[in-house]
């Protein structure tokens, strides 16, 4: 009889591990989007959160898009078009009320010179209806910005920028710690006031049962403070410095990371990873850059989870920040997978057809990972251009249903520019060192070839004739990407 469980319990415990559902997809409108949260809720479905108007930086109406483990719509909302900048900021799940979920929401509006900004927190149920709101006000020129939750028990606690605005400017005075119950009444805060920072996640220490509060201070210095359930100020440790796209991510009961952009000698804006115990103190880090003069960004408010027992980190290969939002050349969306030790597995990249920028990431309850964020059509002829996508990807970064669309493929390497003139970079994942890579003329002769040995290689191309160059790489007698670069 224990044989025959066990050998059920491997059955079902390998039924839902096949079972995963991925995807790749996207959801034009006619307004521009920008998304923040990322929702799982119970039964599988997801929620997408933030704001929309008629065109980008122009966010007066809320949006929530549901989805179900496919990626098919099955409800969304956009409000009325308001006199005031609202849009969802968090999503977070509400305990014992099945598929209901709460929201904060920001509002800021001008009057008579001055900024006003309050926001309020709601309670929904599964269907959207809105149940429950409190709002909280402050005076002019003041207010707190909800940027991350942490549910903790009976206990809801949100970490917001603290602000002081001045028409036209947005200027950081420190970041707020409240705590609320799930009736949304404040139990109490916790207040850092440093001029210039940035709040950029909360941990719970499960070993004392405390709360780290981590903070960035305009790419000066990284901090992470220590409070008690009470909102009662406990330690504070100095962490790295940071540029830009810091993430906090518990690792296990002893562990936690800190992922970031950093700038090396030398070297473009990279990933770099730092693993901490929950004492502060540094055991290890890793710098991921793949070449000295190539852009790696991590993804934009969340942009690492634990999937299993490996580390996802997602970021934005070939970003250029000096043309943000509006890049007009290919991103793709880079899914990094590393151990415990801070080793890479491996990469995979989606997308290269339009400028993407992820913005969250979450492991789901099937053993995926689920990333979301915005796509920039850059060669579309509408006016909005500024879409949601979803990428629903399996234990190993992979999508395993392939829809009818060539950018929903884990790619292994990558070619850009392309079309290109004088230089060809390939990247690659780590997972295909020792590949062939080969560029081919129309008649099939072999112009180039070169062996993959590191994840990032340059080849020049000034000396061949402008055209079209079929390519391949063969990985292990295998042909595992090709397309075809265009030289102009």
């Amino acid at each position: 009889m224990k044989h025959k469980l066990s050998f059920f319990l491997f059955l079902v415990l390998n039924l839902n591990l096949y079972s995963q559902t991925t995807f790749f997809k996207w959801y034009p409108t006619t307004l521009d989007e920008f998304i923040y949260p990322v929702l799982e809720l119970s039964g599988g479905n997801f929620l997408i959160g933030g704001g929309a108007g008629p065109e980008y930086y122009a966010y007066h109406q809320k949006c929530l898009l549901k989805i179900d483990p496919s990626g098919n719509v099955l409800a969304s909302i956009t409000s009325e078009l308001a006199d005031t900048s609202t849009y969802y900021v968090c999503l977070f799940n509400l305990p014992g009320e099945g598929n209901g979920f709460g929201a904060a929401v920001d509002y800021i509006y001008g009057n008579n010179g001055h900024n006003y900004i309050n926001y309020s927190l709601d309670k929904y149920s599964g269907d959207f209806e809105l149940i429950s709101k409190k709002t909280f006000t402050f005076p002019a020129d003041y207010g707190l910005f909800p940027q991350y939750s942490l549910g903790i028990n009976d206990s809801l606690f949100l970490i917001q920028f603290n602000e002081v605005t001045y028409l036209p400017y947005f200027h950081h005075i420190g970041s707020v710690v409240s705590k609320y119950n799930y009736q949304f009444d404040n139990l109490g805060s916790y207040t850092e006031t440093t001029s210039d920072i940035a709040a950029f996640g909360m941990l719970k220490n499960p070993q004392n049962n405390t709360i780290k509060v981590f903070n960035c201070k305009s790419s000066i210095s990284t901090t992470v403070s220590e409070i008690n359930m009470d909102m009662q100020f406990l330690k504070k440790s100095n962490l790295p410095r940071i540029i830009t796209s810091p993430s906090s991510t518990g690792i296990d009961e002893s562990t936690y990371m800190v992922t970031g952009v950093v700038h090396s000698p030398n070297t473009q804006h990279h990933l770099k990873v730092w693993k901490y115990n929950y004492s502060d103190v540094l055991l290890d880090s890793v710098e991921y850059y793949n070449r000295p003069d190539t852009v790696l960004y991590g993804g934009a408010m969340k942009n690492t989870t634990i999937v299993g027992d490996k580390i996802v980190v997602v970021g934005n290969y070939n970003f250029d920040p000096s043309t943000f939002p509006f890049q007009n050349s290919p991103t793709w969306i880079q899914i990094t997978r590393i151990d415990t030790n801070l080793q890479i597995i491996d990469h995979h990249f989606y997308g290269g057809d339009a400028a993407y920028m992820p913005y969250n990431i979450i492991s789901t309850t099937d053993g995926g990972a689920l990333i979301v964020g915005n796509r920039y059509d850059y060669l579309s002829s509408t006016a909005n251009q500024y879409d949601v996508f979803a990428l629903k990807v399996n234990e190993l970064g992979l999508i395993t249903e392939l829809p009818n669309q060539p950018q929903a493929k884990a790619h292994d390497a990558i070619l850009y520019p392309n079309p290109g003139s004088e230089i060809l970079n390939i990247q690659s994942g780590p997972q295909i060192n020792g590949a062939q890579f080969t560029l081919y003329d129309m008649q099939g002769r072999a112009m180039r070839t070169e062996t993959i040995t590191a994840t990032a290689l340059k080849l020049t191309t000034s000396t061949l004739p402008f055209g079209t160059y079929p390519w391949q790489i063969v990985y292990k007698n295998k042909v595992i990407e090709s397309g075809k670069w265009v030289k102009e």
